[in-house]
């Protein structure tokens, strides 16, 4: 077995000097190292580096930089990829490569830590050590997420566009419906084993991955809240989404959040809003139609990165199409 590992900075790739964390360039071997002189090392790799930066401070040029890396080397002799990345952006870039990857290629594994290396608390080894048995045991295609949160006593693998933005003051990562892809868990002899989860479905993609080409500037990305002040659309927003409350709705009667409606369909923009399921609604979504608002059935971070790379293409249809393992 080959595997190559893509170092891209954040919590795993950090050293605490006094109270700071700091991203250390030797951190990634280090992390390596550690894992071999626990589990041993009975395959080959390769290491790449495109960029070393705490995840907080990710763009789109590094969603575009590392998507590019990715599939350059998806291609190649390897039999799978992982990438080591931070928390705080984690569900951003596992939804980029899913959508740039789709579900069918050789299977890419993010791991990441909820502290550096060197804390007796951090669960870096064990997501790491998931990661290489996912791949070693062909345990599915596309892009995954092992993490293993610190409440629990297994690891959840998790479909990279299903993920849920992490909740503040936690550093736990959780899918849509809290129903992941499946579990490592110990067995008899502390082995790590591997379920599936029965719950989980997703369907087969419907559309071929996007090439990188993230364009931040054209999607304005909200979060409703109560009293909440509507931006001024600039010349150069094609999309905007919301991200609805957890039963799928906005506010769609008080005269602050009309106007800016009719604004945006004045305008020729788009309003989205993430986080709505089919079936039965509340009396505020029934006027979404009315107000052009388009619902979508995606957590928000997978709307707004497939809206990120839609909107060098104007074919909103795709938001409808499965890609990744999103629907």
């Amino acid at each position: 077995m080959k595997i190559l590992f893509i170092f891209t900075g954040g919590t795993i790739s950090t050293t605490l000097d006094g109270n700071v964390m700091k991203v250390d360039k030797d951190k990634p071997y280090a992390l390596i190292k550690a894992y071999e002189n626990k589990y041993g090392m009975d395959f080959s790799y390769d290491c790449y580096s495109p960029f070393l930066e705490l995840s907080e401070n990710n763009t789109c040029e590094h969603l575009d930089k590392l998507c590019s890396c990715v599939m350059k080397y998806a291609n190649q002799d390897y039999d799978g990829i992982i990438v080591t990345h931070g928390t705080d952006t984690l569900q951003y870039s596992a939804c980029a490569l899913s959508y740039t990857l789709g579900s069918n290629c050789i299977p890419v594994c993010l791991v990441s830590a909820s502290f550096p290396l060197s804390d007796a608390n951090s669960n870096a080894i064990y997501n790491l050590h998931s990661a290489i048995l996912f791949i070693k045991n062909k345990l599915g295609k596309g892009v995954f997420v092992p993490f293993k949160n610190t409440k629990d006593s297994f690891i959840k693998v998790h479909r990279a566009t299903r993920l849920l933005p992490s909740a503040p003051f936690s550093d736990e990562v959780m899918s849509v419906k809290d129903q992941e892809y499946g579990r490592f868990f110990s067995g008899p002899n502390n082995e790590l084993l591997f379920t599936k989860n029965p719950k989980y479905l997703e369907k087969q993609d419907e559309i071929p991955p996007f090439a990188p080409c993230f364009l931040h500037s054209h999607v304005l990305f909200l979060h409703a809240h109560v009293g909440m002040s509507y931006p001024t659309l600039s010349q150069n927003i094609k999309y905007v989404l919301i991200s609805s409350y957890h039963s799928g709705t906005v506010d769609t009667k008080s005269k602050e959040a009309r106007e800016f409606y009719t604004l945006a369909k004045t305008q020729g923009i788009k309003v989205f809003i993430s986080g709505v399921e089919n079936g039965n609604v509340y009396e505020s979504a029934t006027e979404f139609y009315t107000l052009n608002l388009t619902p979508l059935p995606l957590s928000p971070i997978s709307a707004y990165i497939k809206l990120l790379l839609i909107s060098s293409q104007k074919d909103t249809d795709k938001l409808y199409k499965s890609l990744g393992g999103d629907l």
